[in-house]
Formats: C-alpha cells, sequence, structure tokens
C-alpha cells in the first residue's frame, strides 16, 4: 500500500516514442488490488441477495464505496503525477467498462445511504415521493426516508417505478464517480483530454450523461459479440450522437475514437 512503481510503464512509453506511437493511458481503477480488497472487504459489491462478490477479477469494488474512492483518487494522482507529462500521452482513458458484469447496481450500506439522499434530493417530501410513486399499492407506502428499500431480491416483483429510479440512480453513481477522476485529471494535466471506453446498448448506464463528464467519445466494437450489419450499425449511431458540444480529441476531430476493437465471427448455434 502506498507504493508506485511506474518505470515498467515509462520504460514503453519511451520505447513507443522511438517509433512515434502515441499513447493513451487507463487509469486502473476497473480492477482494484487483490491486497486492497483483503484490507477493505466493505469495497466488495453486495448483490441483490446481500451475498458479497469477492475479489480477484475486475469491477469487484462498489462504486459507492468511501474507502474505494479515495484508493482510486491516489493512483489516479500517482498516475498522473508520474506520466502525465509525458511526451508520448495523448489522451487519458478513466476506468474501463463502467456497469460492466451487472456491476452498475450494489446493495451495499453506503449504497443505500446514497439511494435515500438520491430520492430526497427527487423528491423534498416523503409524501411526494409516496404520491409520485403511487406506493399505497402493496403496502409500501413509507413514513421516513430510510424504509425506502433498494429493490433486492424479494418474493415478488417491486414497484415499477422504484425499480426505474434505482435504475437513475445506480446511473448518477457511476457517472459521478467517472466525472470525479475526469475532473482530478483535468486539475492535474489540463492540456490532456479525458475519455471513456463505451459500448453501446450493453450497461446500465445514461451514455449521454457519461459522455457529459468527458471530453471526447471513445467506443469498445465487438463484432464477435454482436455480428449483424444492423446491430453494429445501430450502435455507431448511437455513438455519434452522444456529445455534440464541447468536444476535445487529441486529433481536434469531433466524431469519435475506437479504442477497442475485437474482429471476428462467432457462431452462437
Amino acid at each position: 500500500e502506498g507504493q508506485y512503481n511506474f518505470a515498467g510503464m515509462h520504460r514503453i512509453m519511451d520505447l513507443l516514442g522511438e517509433v512515434n506511437i502515441k499513447v493513451v493511458l487507463g487509469t486502473p481503477t476497473a480492477a482494484p488490488p487483490i491486497w486492497l480488497a483483503q484490507k477493505h472487504p466493505e469495497i466488495l459489491p453486495l448483490d441483490e441477495r446481500g451475498q458479497r462478490r469477492c475479489e480477484g477479477t475486475r469491477r469487484a469494488y462498489c462504486v459507492n464505496s468511501a474507502v474505494y474512492w479515495e484508493h482510486s483518487q491516489r493512483i489516479v494522482r500517482a498516475l498522473a503525477g508520474a506520466l502525465g507529462r509525458h511526451p508520448q500521452l495523448i489522451a487519458w482513458q478513466i476506468d474501463n467498462g463502467l456497469g460492466a458484469h451487472n456491476t452498475a447496481a450494489s446493495f451495499n450500506p453506503e449504497t443505500q445511504r446514497d439511494w435515500h439522499a438520491w430520492l430526497k434530493a427527487k423528491y423534498e417530501t416523503i409524501e411526494r415521493l409516496n404520491d409520485k410513486l403511487g406506493t399505497r399499492f402493496w403496502g409500501q407506502t413509507v413514513s421516513q426516508w430510510e424504509h425506502v428499500p433498494m429493490p433486492r431480491l424479494t418474493t415478488a416483483t417491486h414497484n415499477p417505478a422504484l425499480v426505474v429510479d434505482w435504475m437513475r440512480f445506480c446511473s448518477d453513481t457511476l457517472v459521478t464517480y467517472a466525472r470525479m477522476q475526469a475532473n482530478l485529471l483535468h486539475e492535474l494535466t489540463p492540456d490532456i483530454p479525458v475519455t471513456h471506453n463505451f459500448r453501446a446498448l450493453s450497461y446500465d448506464c445514461d451514455y449521454f450523461d457519461l459522455a457529459e463528464a468527458v471530453d471526447f467519445v471513445a467506443v469498445d466494437t465487438n463484432a464477435t459479440i454482436k455480428d449483424r450489419a444492423a446491430e453494429l450499425a445501430c450502435e455507431i449511431d448511437l455513438m455519434r450522437s452522444l456529445k455534440k458540444n464541447g468536444i476535445r480529441s487529441p486529433d481536434g476531430d469531433y466524431g469519435f475514437w475506437v479504442i477497442e476493437q475485437k474482429a471476428g465471427h462467432v457462431d452462437w448455434q
């Protein structure tokens, strides 16, 4: 903990500079180190059953965790301080695949705290929440913000209005986390634009909101996952429309970048 060694990355970027290859660096926050999860198991996400998901892979963190936010800021600051002025660096990519592997939602105590604060900011009074969500049905009426449930596993379906609000809250949470990293990188390296690898129609996040948090849009395109031309065209049309104003890309283009590409064909039958 607290020990950083970027010598290997610096050497690789130097070598790339010798052949005039520019670099987009990703912040490593999509894959928390195992020692961090073992020291702070509270960063691991709880699923809708209340079961803790284990460490040892990517996206093994709760986006609402204050501990993980603190450690994310530490590594971003260290990375920017070590490599932010390297002549080959032309852009940052924050995290990787926000919301992937069904991690847009977690059900940790800190998530519940933020969920209730989000509802309070939206509805202002508990009476208005009950009215707008139609909580009289199935005995859902609440008298305190802390009584509003997260849509965890239960016997029957949750109130659909509550579920929609929950999805909006989870999206806002991801966007806020992305904006935290983007703002930090803008502060530390103001001349280097920031992006994220968007994957259209895949994750539970409002990509129009997420696009506002970054300087330009970059795309994951995976022909191995969706091989129909119409599906790929739909994704590209969505990506093209995400950000129309305030675009700042390394090459000055107002379109979008393809930052991750998988080629090939998979027969699912």
